[in-house]
């Protein structure tokens, strides 16, 4: 294995590592832990796997738009910049009902994924709360807005 490909590795287990932790975190916590840092939101995404079929919970920042015109929580798939899509996204391109987990409060939801209009009055709100345009310009891909409305 090449130096390049070992520390890759390495920073894939860490960051497996950091996830578990704050789910469990978040989820023990009854979102005491876990649901806001720095000032940020967050999420407990539950989707199912596409190929497993096994529930997956992913912790993402978000975006409250309930009141706005979506009518959602949005959330980006933009795994680090990497040049594909996480997990979560073909997840939910394969099972759009989900739940997710916002502090205390959980809810089935559907997802579905941004239109080009709602894509483009979005990505100024979400680079206000995150700096996704770092992001879009590390790669080729389109980064995915999911939008998840109640069921």
């Amino acid at each position: 294995m090449s130096p390049f490909a070992c520390w890759i590795s390495r920073q894939r287990a860490v960051l497996r590592l950091l996830t578990v932790t704050h789910v469990a975190l978040y989820t023990r916590s009854g979102g005491r832990l876990g649901a806001r840092w720095r000032g940020l939101g967050f999420l407990l995404l539950h989707t199912t796997g596409a190929r497993t079929g096994l529930t997956r919970t992913t912790p993402l920042l978000y975006l409250d738009d309930r009141a706005g015109e979506t009518g959602a929580l949005v959330i980006v798939g933009s795994n680090g910049g990497r040049d594909s899509h996480p997990a979560w996204v073909h997840n939910l391109r394969s099972t759009p009902a989900c739940a997710v987990t916002v502090g205390r409060e959980q809810q089935r939801v559907v997802a579905r994924f941004a239109s080009p209009a709602e894509r483009d009055r979005l990505w100024p709100l979400l680079d206000q709360l995150y700096p996704y345009h770092a992001y879009r310009a590390h790669t080729q891909r389109q980064i995915e807005i999911v939008l998840l409305a109640a069921v």
